[in-house]
């Protein structure tokens, strides 16, 4: 069903996964893979609201703890996009607290993807100056410094202090590897 989705064949994957759902021996880690892939076929079909039952679920039975960290950055890229701010700061939450437990990547956006879904009026700027300058100083997150940064900044703008506001900007544009 996966190569169904790639040929962009996403009704058919969606019919086929969930009649493969419903098969009673399909457990574990098998079913969240499949409730995962089914979760995908919504997203390329658009149906965003559609995606987030099967993908709660996937998180649920599946084994893996990156996979679980994927999966809830995913729901919060979903709940983010369908206007959901306060469930997708819950779900970039529960990824900042996994901590050194997931890869980097989860980690960072996670904290970008919380900033960028909070109210600019409710981020207390004193723990999220604190906070961020405390990933600037992680060694592991010298790959991410180019986020790190432009979330400083852009937390800058919205107060209108705009020379800390380039700096930042700056700094990230300076720091960008490889996105």
């Amino acid at each position: 069903e996966k190569t169904n989705l790639r040929l962009e064949y996403h009704n058919l994957a969606i019919k086929n996964l969930k009649k493969l759902l419903k098969e009673e021996n399909l457990k574990g880690q098998i079913r969240s893979e499949a409730l995962a892939t089914l979760a995908q076929g919504y997203i390329y079909a658009n149906a965003l609201d559609s995606a987030k039952v099967p993908l709660i679920e996937a998180i649920d039975l599946s084994e893996s703890l990156d996979e679980r960290a994927r999966y809830t950055f995913i729901l919060g890229q979903l709940n983010s996009k369908t206007d959901n701010k306060t469930e997708a700061i819950a779900n970039f939450q529960k990824i900042i607290n996994y901590n050194h437990k997931v890869p980097r990547a989860y980690l960072i956006n996670a904290y970008a993807g919380k900033f960028s879904n909070q109210d600019i009026k409710t981020v207390d700027t004193l723990v999220f100056l604190k906070e961020y300058k405390s990933l600037l100083k992680d060694r592991e997150n010298r790959a991410y410094q180019d986020i790190i940064y432009h979330q400083m900044g852009s937390l800058y703008n919205s107060y209108g202090v705009s020379n800390k506001a380039i700096e930042n900007y700056n700094k990230s544009l300076s720091k960008i590897k490889d996105n």
